[in-house]
Parts: structure tokens; C-alpha cells; sequence
């Protein structure tokens, strides 16, 4: 279950209990269906034997109105054979209704539709027929059997009753027990699993914007607030955060737009008019050569500043050309360290114009910052591409710093996570693998 989706998640427990009461109904249903069809039985008897009480005691009525045939006048004999053929309906009826609803013996059925029969040809015929002379003894005696087949049947049924009730309870019992222990570990299963991908994003969130993430996972989500209320405020910080490091980008890209407008400005005024005028002076006929030397300095000066603007080598032979330009205006220094510079070619063809200065000031600031503080003898920037990702690293053997105090981070260290943020690269401070020192490490993916 290491990949189920959320929604299969919250509906687990529910599906489980289901599945349950599904598969207890299913196994009681037969057992209901045997203790119904009991009921059944039973009340079909004791209305058969119903019918044959209000038969007999029809039939004692029919053999009054029998005996009392012919009447003394007419009218009389025609009521009378009205009388007989009225109950002789209601006789028949109640005899038919109770071999109906009971499962006679075949001789006793047999014996109550012969007498049907009767009745019927009776009022068919609008005459009086006798039934048998002892038709009263053998409905009772039949009445007599049913009711001792109706209480038979009733204590079959108390008797099953008696032994499927408790077997019933105990199971339900069981399996409520089951569905109330798994709903809670199913639960709990679910809300540290839904929390922990929770978590998990929240991690995420917390990552883009460049904040570490919860060292203990298990308190990712803890307390009383609301887990996703906890998610919503990283979220909620995330997008400041990305609006923030969306507008520092923007602000980076626009300086650098603007030194290089500034740059060329100076290259195509500053520059131009102070070669102009060298060549005025030259043409004057007189030693200027101090003064000449003044104006070749100055325009040097210009072009570093130019080159500290935006490096026209970099646009031109790309960012290790750039960088060991850099590097050569620095190395005259006496307490120089040696340092070894290494980047792929690739690195420039997988960045844009945008990229690579970035990179590139990524790099000059963290150099600037071994040169002042680390005290080495030894530094080393190396970038290369692997698997698609690009790996830019500057190590060196110096006195070190801790990156998790905030108190030593300066903002030159402040502004490579910016650009570095502005990469989209993932920034890392860790040991160096000298004895002593300090290894940046930037990986991005290549665009």
C-alpha cells in the first residue's frame, strides 16, 4: 500500500467495514430466512386450524337448517334452502382455506375436498346434500392432529431460536469488536500516512524557499492546530518567499542589464574621448610621456571597472576564460594561494546569457571571500556536467566557517544564495574535502 492514493486512503476504513457487514449479513441472511420461514409455518397452522373450528361449527349450524328441511309452507322450505346454501358458502370457503395454509396429511385432504365437493354440488344445485354422518368427529380428530402438529413445530422453532440466537449475537458481537479495532488502526494508519505526505510537502515547500527542513519528521505535524492549517501557512510562506525570490531575480537581471548599459556607455564615450585626447596630446610636438602614462592608467582603471560592470570576456570566451581573467588580476599578490580552475564548456552552452553571469558572480564573490577570510593555501573551482545536472564547486583548505550560524554570514555569502536561488540551483555548504576548509557546492539541471 506504499503507492495508494490519498482518496483510497480515506476511503479504507470505510471499504474494510463494508466488506465486513457485507460478509455477516450474507452469512445470517440463511439463518433469518430459515427462522422467517418457521414463523411462517407456524402461523399458517394455527390459521388452518382457524378455519377448521369456524368449519365445524358452520357444519352444526348446516345440519340444523338440514333437519328442519322441507319447511311447512313454501316460503319457509325456500328460506331454509337459502340459509343452507349461505352456509353452505361459508363451510366450503373455511374447509378450502385450511387446507390452503397447512401441509395436510394426504388422507385428511383428500377426505376435506370430498366434502368441498359436496358443498359445492350443493349450492350449484341450490339443494340441501348431507355430508358424512360423522364429518364433525373426523374434522375434529384432524383439528386434533394439526394442533398437536403446530405445537411440534413450535418447539422446533423455540428449540433453533434457542440455538441460533446466542450463535448470532456472539458473531455479531465479534465482528463489531473487528470493525471498532480495525476502523481505529485504519485510521491511525491513515491519518500518520496522509500526515506524513503532508509533511512531506510542507518539506518541500520549506526547501524552495531555502529554509531547512524538520529534522525530527515525526514532529512535522504535532500539537493541537489543524494539520492542514500547519500546511497552508508553509504554503502561504513558500509563495511569499517565491514572490520575494521572483522580484530579487527580477531586481538581479535588471542590474545587470544596467551595468552592462553602463559599460558600454563607458566604452563608447569615456573611453573613446580619452584615446581622443592622448592622440591630441601626442600630436602636440612636446614630451608627454608622464602624461601619457597618467591617461593609460586611468583608461586601465576604466576597463576594470568595465570588467567588474560586466566582463566582456565572458560574453565572448566564456566563463572559465572569465574567471581566470579575474583570477590573473589578483595572482601578482605575494600572498596569492594556488588555486586550480577547471569548467566545462558545456556549462556555457547549457546556460543563457542570464545564467552564466550569475554563475559567474556566484563564483567571483566566493573567491573574493577565500582571498579575504579563509587564510588558505589552496583553492579549487571546478564545473562539470553530469547526467544532464550541472556541478559547480569552490573548495579550498582554509580556516572554515559554520554556514548554520547566521551571525557569519556576511552579505556577500547572503547574495550567492540569491543568485543562486535565481539559478533555480540547489546550494550547499559542507567540509572540504582538505583537511581544513570549506566546499561550496551548486547543482542545477540543465535547461
Amino acid at each position: 500500500m506504499r503507492h495508494l492514493a490519498l482518496s483510497h486512503q480515506i476511503i479504507l476504513a470505510p471499504a474494510v467495514i463494508v466488506v465486513i457487514l457485507v460478509g455477516l449479513i450474507t452469512w445470517t441472511l440463511p439463518q433469518i430466512e430459515e427462522m422467517r420461514s418457521g414463523i411462517a409455518t407456524i402461523r399458517n397452522q394455527g390459521y388452518s386450524l382457524e378455519q377448521l373450528q369456524i368449519a365445524m361449527s358452520s357444519i352444526g349450524h348446516l345440519h340444523e337448517t338440514t333437519d328442519s328441511l322441507p319447511g311447512e309452507t313454501k316460503d319457509e322450505t325456500d328460506e331454509l334452502r337459502f340459509q343452507y346454501i349461505e352456509q353452505a358458502g361459508l363451510v366450503r370457503e373455511a374447509l378450502q382455506q385450511s387446507i390452503h395454509y397447512d401441509n395436510l396429511p394426504g388422507d385428511d385432504k383428500q377426505y376435506i375436498q370430498s366434502q368441498i365437493a359436496k358443498l359445492e354440488l350443493a349450492e350449484a344445485n341450490a339443494q340441501a346434500t348431507p355430508l358424512d354422518a360423522n364429518v364433525l368427529a373426523r374434522l375434529e380428530e384432524i383439528r386434533s392432529d394439526g394442533a398437536l402438529t403446530k405445537r411440534s413445530a413450535y418447539l422446533n422453532f423455540y428449540n433453533k431460536i434457542d440455538a441460533s440466537a446466542p450463535m448470532l449475537i456472539n458473531a455479531s458481537l465479534l465482528v463489531l469488536l473487528a470493525c471498532i479495532v480495525l476502523t481505529v488502526l485504519l485510521s491511525v494508519w491513515s491519518i500518520r500516512r496522509i500526515c506524513r505526505r503532508l509533511g512531506t510537502i510542507a518539506d518541500h515547500a520549506r526547501e524552495a524557499t531555502g529554509l531547512p527542513a524538520e529534522k525530527n519528521p515525526n514532529n512535522r505535524f504535532t500539537g493541537n492546530g489543524d494539520q492542514l492549517e500547519q500546511l497552508d501557512q508553509h504554503i502561504s510562506t513558500m509563495t511569499r518567499r517565491m514572490a520575494n525570490s521572483i522580484g530579487s531575480e527580477m531586481l538581479l537581471q535588471g542590474a545587470e542589464s544596467e551595468r552592462r548599459r553602463i559599460a558600454m556607455d563607458i566604452h563608447d564615450q569615456i573611453l573613446s574621448e580619452l584615446s581622443s585626447i592622448r592622440r591630441k596630446i601626442d600630436n602636440l610636438g612636446i614630451d608627454t610621456s608622464s602624461l601619457n602614462s597618467d591617461i593609460d592608467e586611468a583608461i586601465n582603471n576604466i576597463r576594470d571597472v568595465m570588467d567588474n560592470l560586466h566582463p566582456q570576456v565572458l560574453d565572448i570566451l566564456g566563463l572559465e576564460a572569465a574567471l581566470d581573467s579575474q583570477l590573473r588580476k589578483v595572482a601578482p599578490k605575494e600572498d596569492m594561494p594556488t588555486y586550480h580552475l577547471n569548467v566545462d564548456k558545456a556549462i556555457d552552452k547549457a546556460l543563457g546569457s542570464d545564467g552564466r553571469i550569475q554563475l559567474y558572480r556566484i563564483a567571483v564573490e566566493a573567491i573574493t571571500n577565500i582571498l579575504r577570510h579563509s587564510k588558505c593555501k589552496r583553492f579549487e573551482v571546478n564545473g562539470r556536467v553530469n547526467n544532464n545536472e550541472i556541478i559547480f564547486t569552490i573548495e579550498d583548505n582554509g580556516i572554515g566557517f559554520d554556514p548554520n550560524n547566521t551571525r557569519s554570514l556576511g552579505q556577500g555569502l547572503k547574495n550567492i544564495a540569491y543568485r543562486a536561488n535565481s539559478l533555480g540551483a540547489k546550494l550547499n555548504w559542507q567540509r572540504s574535502r582538505f583537511s581544513s576548509g570549506m566546499l561550496l557546492s551548486l547543482q542545477m539541471q540543465m535547461q
